[in-house]
């Protein structure tokens, strides 16, 4: 390969296991001279929170929790440490940053003990591969007779609020499989087909969502506002159009990771065994020298690529701020498919068009962000970017990442990447970076 020099222009030369340079910024490990880059984070690529450029961020998270490994299996993080997220069949997403969540669910993974009630079948452990990579799975096997098929357990609640129900479910000779809250309305249940992952029938007033997981796994989950202060959830074989109907007299579906939390959407798996638990929130930042070290106050350009898996609005990705929301630069999802760049002094807003970019819910974002004084740009996956005059910059003095100042606003998904640059760079270079 030949070699290059300082002067050469590299945009477009590809390197083997470095990836396209100038053609977007994820696996890039520097850009052309004058770009000004200053922090260069890849956590997708690099799967640390170390800085290829730049300072490395501090890192908290008060309980362990758990996560996707490469292998696609559920995996645990020890207390104050990052997890780094893949899709089931092991693609890195990037840093996974949540608020905190409770499962509310006993025994959580233990469906043979006492905590759960059994009617029409009984539960078993059996030789098969659990989503954590386990050898043994807990089985449902109905009995015989023509009657209602399923497990379940009370829990307590709150009336007014979300609440989301999820467990593991796979296969085993009962292909549909319905999950109940019985603390919303009258028995509100959705139903599950576990053979094709698909979502059947769905009770008014509740929202469902499937995944798939390794070696024949899907996590269902159902999402619906309490209008009691408590009831039962129920895991159960569904046929015929019916929750009762003649059993199998056999294996019917495997069972893991019972899930009960105050919230619109299902977080990451929080095991259990006798009492509830907390998962604490992931909180990330970079403060003092280490801010002061990578930002210019005068000029810059913020990149980040973001996947969000939730439903929640006021998602940060980022928040430069002097530790309020009076001053400061952030990028954040308004909801689960609208994004936005703002920028505020003394509380008062310096953007007016930037406020609501349309995103599809789930997918991969990047975008690009801008600013010099009466000169502002962003670009959104490659659009032509939005123009803005800018009277004012803030003043401010940390960045937040995938959070607010407090810890506060989680994105509740993945951040792949982030980068700062210390100049506006160029319209055009802002739709090549998020291209």
């Amino acid at each position: 390969m030949a070699h290059l020099t300082k002067s050469d222009d590299i945009k477009g030369v590809e390197f083997a296991g470095v990836g396209r340079i100038g053609g977007g910024y994820l696996g890039v490990g520097g850009q052309r001279s004058g770009d000004g880059l200053s922090l260069d984070l890849q956590f997708a690529a690099d799967k640390t929170l170390t800085a290829r450029k730049g300072p490395t961020p501090v890192f908290t998270r008060a309980s362990s929790a758990t996560f996707v490994g490469s292998d696609g299996l559920v995996q645990t993080a020890a207390t104050n440490t990052p997890r780094f997220d893949h899709t089931s069949a092991g693609v890195c997403r990037g840093l996974l940053i949540e608020e905190s969540r409770t499962n509310l669910s006993l025994q959580s993974e233990n469906f043979a003990s006492t905590s759960w009630v059994k009617q029409g079948g009984s539960i078993s452990s059996v030789a098969n591969i659990e989503p954590d990579g386990s050898a043994n799975s807990e089985l449902f096997s109905e009995d015989g007779a023509n009657s209602t098929h399923r497990t379940f357990q009370s829990f307590t609640g709150v009336s007014g609020t979300s609440y989301t129900l999820s467990v593991f479910l796979k296969f085993a000779g009962r292909d549909q499989i319905f999950l109940e809250n019985r603390s919303i309305g009258t028995n509100p249940f959705v139903v599950f087909n576990i053979q094709n992952g698909t979502i059947g029938f769905v009770s008014s007033g509740l929202t469902a969502a499937i995944q798939a997981y390794p070696n024949g796994w899907y996590r269902c989950s159902i999402t619906g506002t309490a209008t009691l202060a408590g009831g039962n959830y129920l895991i159960g074989g569904y046929s015929g159009g019916s929750q009762s109907y003649t059993g199998l007299n056999g294996p019917a579906f495997y069972l893991y990771g019972a899930q009960v939390e105050a919230g619109s959407f299902a977080t990451s798996y929080i095991p259990t065994v006798a009492s509830s638990v907390v998962r604490s929130a992931d909180v990330c930042s970079i403060t003092g020298g280490g801010f002061t070290s990578f930002y210019n106050s005068t000029e810059g350009t913020l990149l980040a690529q973001t996947q969000k898996t939730s439903t929640n609005s006021n998602s940060f990705i980022y928040h430069a701020s002097d530790v309020s929301f009076n001053n400061a630069i952030d990028n954040r999802y308004n909801s689960a498919t609208a994004v936005q760049a703002l920028m505020n002094v003394s509380n008062v807003s310096q953007l007016t068009g930037m406020n609501s970019v349309t995103v599809t819910a789930g997918s991969s974002v990047k975008q690009s962000f801008a600013y010099k004084l009466n000169d502002c740009a962003y670009s959104v996956n490659g659009a032509s970017p939005i123009l803005d005059t800018l009277a004012l910059i803030p003043t401010v003095s940390q960045m937040t990442i995938g959070n607010a100042f407090g810890g506060n606003f989680h994105l509740n998904g993945t951040i792949a990447a982030i980068r700062y640059y210390r100049t506006r760079l160029p319209n055009a270079k802002l739709v090549t970076l998020t291209t």
